[in-house]
């Protein structure tokens, strides 16, 4: 297992703080693990892909891995707080020795959506933080 970190201390932008007003800065954590490793429903060893596969996965706001977006978190600090959760809790799973998280930063220019998202998923998170 391996998480990156950022080494970054500045704060994520939101919509305004560029050039470009509709775009908004977010964080996102991926996970990267051998498709053998991966939970059962999210597989493609049934349409010929290798085992050994490297998958990209995302993270939702309760810590399951998806195919899909994941969650956007808006803050760095909340990300590497989710992230150690994270580790607590993939630590119980069967790829808790093959998988690599790494915390991303990603511009949107879907201002309402992304901000919208963001909120949510960060308000989410920091539940899920505090009861676990």
């Amino acid at each position: 297992m391996t998480t990156t970190k950022l080494k970054t201390i500045r704060p994520l932008k939101h919509a305004g703080e560029f050039l470009n007003p509709a775009l908004v800065e977010y964080a996102v954590i991926s996970i990267t693990m051998p498709d053998g490793y991966v939970p059962r429903h999210h597989r493609l060893i049934d349409y010929g892909v290798p085992k050994e596969a490297i998958r990209h996965l995302s993270v939702t706001s309760r810590g399951r891995l998806t195919l899909e977006s994941g969650c956007y978190i808006e803050s760095i600090e909340l990300a590497e707080q989710f992230a150690e959760k994270l580790t607590v809790l993939f630590s119980k799973r069967h790829y808790r020795y093959v998988y690599k998280m790494k915390i991303e930063i990603n511009v949107s220019d879907r201002t309402n959506f992304t901000t919208t998202k963001k909120t949510k998923d960060s308000e989410a998170i920091k539940k899920f933080i505090h009861c676990n």
